[in-house]
C-alpha cells in the first residue's frame, strides 16, 4: 500500500535495508551504509554503541545525507554518543537509588527496552511501574517486560485511552 502510494504521487521511497542498512557488533558499535542525495554510496563504520535504537538512527542518518548534509564520521559519531530522548531510558538518582524511564508503548520498544536493561544489570530490586492504553497491545509488551521487575506497581493512565488496572 506504501510502496503503491509512494508511486502514485512520485515520491522516491526511500527503505532501510534496501537503501540503507546498518550492521551491528558484538561490542555495541555499527556501521552504516547509504546512498547521497546524489546516489552515491555512502558508508560510517564503527559508531559508536547508543541509548536510541539504531534502527532509527539509521533512519536520520539517511534523511541527513538525502537533505545533502553529510557529517564527518568523528562529527557524527560525537552528535549520536550525546543524543538523548526524554523518557527513552532516561536515567535519574536521587536519594542513591537510580530511576530508569521509558515510554515504551508498543512491542518492539518494550523489546529494545529489556534488551538495553538486561545488558545493565542492577543491584538490588527493580521495580517496574506501568501503565497503558487500552488501545495498545498490553499482552505483548507484558510478554518482553515480564521478567524485568522483582516488583510491580500497575497504575490506570488518567486519559480516555488509559487501561483500568
Amino acid at each position: 500500500m506504501l510502496l503503491d502510494y509512494a508511486a502514485e504521487i512520485g515520491a522516491e521511497l526511500c527503505a532501510r535495508g534496501t537503501d540503507f542498512q546498518l550492521t551491528e557488533h558484538a561490542d555495541g558499535s555499527w556501521d552504516w551504509q547509504g546512498k547521497s542525495a546524489g546516489g552515491d554510496v555512502i558508508n560510517y563504520s564503527g559508531l559508536p554503541d547508543i541509548n536510541l535504537p539504531k534502527p532509527n538512527a539509521a533512519v536520520v542518518i539517511q534523511v541527513l545525507q538525502l537533505l545533502g548534509v553529510s557529517p564527518e564520521e568523528g562529527e557524527l559519531a560525537g552528535s549520536l554518543a550525546a543524543a538523548t530522548l526524554t523518557g527513552r531510558l532516561q536515567r535519574i538518582e536521587r536519594n542513591g537509588c537510580q530511576y530508569t524511564l521509558d515510554v515504551a508503548h508498543n512491542p518492539q520498544a518494550a523489546e529494545y527496552v529489556t534488551r538495553r536493561l538486561n545488558s545493565e544489570p542492577c543491584a538490588g530490586k527493580t521495580w517496574m511501574v506501568l501503565g497503558m492504553l487500552a488501545d495498545k497491545d498490553i499482552t505483548e509488551v507484558l510478554g518482553h517486560l515480564k521478567d524485568l521487575a522483582d516488583q510491580w506497581l500497575l497504575v490506570t493512565l488518567d486519559v480516555p485511552r488509559g487501561k483500568p488496572v
